[in-house]
């Protein structure tokens, strides 16, 4: 089993800053950038938790080729 990572320890070690997230990530670019792969994200996803995503990865890639 894995262990779970303590997040709020994790956390309790940075400093404190004058900067927040937006200083380090342009998060309407993400968000851009996101929407234009959503469908290959959403099948790449469908591959969390799969036995054997290399062969899982294959079906998929061969699946679109067949469209």
């Amino acid at each position: 089993m894995q262990k779970k990572r303590d997040f709020e320890a994790w956390m309790g070690k940075f400093k404190q800053s004058i900067y927040d997230y937006s200083y380090y990530v342009d998060f309407e670019k993400v968000k851009h950038n996101v929407s234009e792969i959503k469908p290959e994200l959403g099948l790449l996803n469908s591959l969390v938790g799969s036995n054997d995503i290399a062969s899982d990865f294959i079906k998929i890639i061969n699946n679109i080729r067949i469209l």
